[in-house]
């Protein structure tokens, strides 16, 4: 009985590994979290440097770069993980 109970664990324990854990719909809604942020943030810019003036636009500058990267490798490290085989972290 106990060699059944071993495999129904290791059974288990295998399926957890390889099932989804989030559903597609929250990579849908990263995405548009993205877009729209990353869509935004030049609009904003261009206001605060007619408010602020152009000096604003270079820390603007480096701020959203800093956000695209996080966000593209935020984005590519989940979609990765998400994969069940065949990527990097499987």
């Amino acid at each position: 009985y106990d060699t059944v109970k071993w495999l129904r664990q290791a059974r288990g324990a295998r399926l957890g590994a390889v099932q989804r854990k989030l559903p597609p719909l929250h990579f849908v809604l990263l995405f548009a979290l993205g877009f729209f942020e990353l869509s935004a943030f030049p609009l904003l810019s261009a206001g605060a440097s007619v408010t602020v003036g152009d000096n604003a636009l270079k820390i603007e500058a480096a701020v959203f770069a800093l956000m695209a990267a996080a966000i593209m490798l935020t984005l590519g490290v989940v979609l990765q993980l998400w994969q069940p085989s065949g990527s990097v972290y499987s």
